[in-house]
């Protein structure tokens, strides 16, 4: 059950810069690095159906605003974490945004996924103690099916057309709230049939339900999540394997080029 915003101390609904915005752009992006500009610039010198319109960076806000195949999107650069991501979509949201898409990072689970693979979460296994504070602990933690199934459809299709591109797949998330996590969670998270395990799925999940109970029923808004393998868990095919303490950072960007192109993909 979703708790109901009758107690509210504070009612986002009633702050004043999150108030509706003319012409705010119905599809944001969110992601969780400042190399995302530059990503973004990269895509649309290669894609003449990819321009960047405006570029904003802000003491509170950093943002790319950008068209793609004729359709307005935003970017909004988001620190790691629920709390942030929280934050981003509920503003967000109450700007006018309607679809909300999440790009990145997991570990690997599963010893079918390698580093580099796409997945496109599913249903949640609530772990990260977020969700509480909007839901009750039996209440579902998923994405929206719709969306998710359109950013299968995309990495699919470029899977099948784009020589080299990721294997993809849709997958159940073990959602956490640390980095330090013992064999004994790993294992049961596999147990349940978890694909990968990331630290914001059932965030964005758990607040796309609570505020479409509370404030867009009658107009609900969507989310969905696209994360790229950075690194696989000890079990999977050997030793523990991370690009971050490999130092191989371009792996990292290339795996947001790939989940940001397969988003653009889906939303042609």
């Amino acid at each position: 059950m979703f708790y109901k915003k009758d107690n509210l101390v504070i009612n986002p609904s009633n702050r004043r810069e999150y108030k509706k915005i003319e012409g705010f752009p119905e599809v944001v992006i969110i992601g969780h690095s400042t190399r995302w500009p530059q990503i973004l610039s990269s895509v649309s010198k290669d894609d003449p159906n990819i321009v960047v319109l405006q570029h904003t960076l802000t003491r509170y806000e950093e943002s790319v605003l950008f068209a793609a195949y004729g359709k307005l999107i935003k970017y909004i650069f988001a620190s790691e974490g629920s709390l942030a991501l929280h934050t981003t979509m509920v503003k967000a949201y109450f700007n006018g945004a309607k679809y909300i898409i999440n790009i990145g990072c997991a570990g690997g689970l599963k010893e079918d996924l390698k580093v580099g693979d796409l997945v496109i979460c599913n249903e949640v296994v609530r772990d990260s103690g977020f969700g509480n504070l909007l839901a009750t602990d039996d209440e579902r933690a998923v994405c929206s099916t719709r969306l998710s199934g359109l950013l299968l459809n995309g990495a699919s299709k470029l899977g099948n057309t784009v020589k080299d591109f990721p294997k993809s797949r849709v997958g159940k998330v073990w959602c956490v709230n640390s980095l330090y996590y013992s064999e004994e969670q790993v294992d049961s998270a596999r147990q349940k049939g978890c694909d990968i395990v990331e630290m914001e799925v059932e965030t964005g999940a758990i607040t796309m339900g609570w505020l479409n109970e509370n404030y867009f029923k009658e107009n609900p808004v969507e989310f969905a999540q696209i994360s790229y393998i950075s690194d696989m868990l000890q079990g999977c095919n050997g030793p523990w394997c991370d690009v971050f303490a490999s130092d191989k950072t371009e792996e990292m960007v290339i795996g947001k080029r790939d989940a940001l192109l397969a988003t653009l993909e889906a939303l042609k």
